[in-house]
This record gives structure tokens, sequence and C-alpha cells, in this order.
């Protein structure tokens, strides 16, 4: 156990993760590598609402829409929005290929990015093999019309893929 504290204390996250009981901090008490200043965040937030808008108004990126729309996930947008946001934890259950995996994180990653919340929203999905994990960034980044590395990116090992602009929860 104090092993493991103090990996996480290492790379800069409080040592309460490893307790059950959660402790949210608010956004003006965090600390650590990862502290922007208020100009960074805005600066951010505006670049999450652009790559929404782009997302969502572009021609060239109507097939990913309505492929996206397509996904059973997606009828449940607000119930999974309404879940997230009214509990500390939240369980989704559901079929493979439903888009937990793919359409979830977008959901909440849009939703933060929306309410001008983007840069505070850090989504992170763990998969069981390498090539998972990849393939599930490459997607997800296919999705938003964007390359891994822009707001999705993955770490496997020694080989991490992360985004220059940070898919990032706001608690």
């Amino acid at each position: 156990m104090k092993e493991a504290t103090e990996s996480l204390e290492a790379a800069g996250l409080p040592a309460e993760v490893n307790q059950l009981q959660p402790t949210v901090a608010r956004p003006e008490e965090r600390r650590g590598p990862f502290m922007l200043t208020a100009k960074q965040r805005t600066e951010r937030d505006q670049i999450h609402k652009n790559r929404i808008k782009r997302l969502n108004e572009s021609d060239e990126l109507a097939n990913l829409r309505t492929q996206r729309e397509e996904l059973p996930m997606q009828q449940f947008r607000a119930k999974v929005l309404d879940l997230v946001e009214n509990n500390v934890y939240s369980i989704i259950v559901g079929a493979t290929g439903s888009g937990k995996t793919t359409q979830v994180p977008q959901i909440l990653l849009d939703h933060a990015a929306e309410s001008g919340h983007g840069s505070w929203c850090n989504i992170i999905c763990t998969q069981p093999r390498v090539i998972a994990a990849t393939s599930v960034a490459s997607r997800v980044a296919e999705e938003r019309g964007e390359v891994v590395q822009e707001t999705v990116g993955y770490s496997v090992r020694f080989d991490v893929s992360a985004p220059a602009v940070a898919a990032t929860v706001r608690h």
C-alpha cells in the first residue's frame, strides 16, 4: 500500500485515490503537474468548443456524425449525462458494440466542451490489450474528425501518444 501511495504521489496524483471514500476537489483547489492558468483554461475551452462546432457543422464530417448517431448509446445520451452528473460512481452496462467505450467518453467530453468546461475534462478508458487501446483511440479520433494526439490519445506501457490538447473531468 505504501508503494502504491508513493507511486501515485510521484505521478502527481493525491494519495486519496487509493481510499474508498471519494474526494472531489474544486478546480481552484487542485494541484499537480497538469494545473493550468486561467488563460490557458480559457484557450483550451475555446479550442474544445471550436472542435465541437466543426464536428457538428462540417459537411465533410456528415458521414461520421451519421455513424455516431446510429450507435445505440447515442439514444441514451441524456440518461448517461444525468447518471454521471448526479452520482459519484456510475456503471454503464450495454451490449457489445453499443458504444460504451467509444460513445460515452465522447458524450461526456462534448457536454463538458459545450458547457465551457472542456479543459477540466480528463476521460480515461482502460483496455485489456495493447491493440484494443490503440484501436479504440484511433476509432474515437476518427469519429471526431481528428487524428490521435489532438484530443484523444493512449498510453500503453512505454508507448505514449498523449493529446497535445488534453481531452480533459471537471469535478
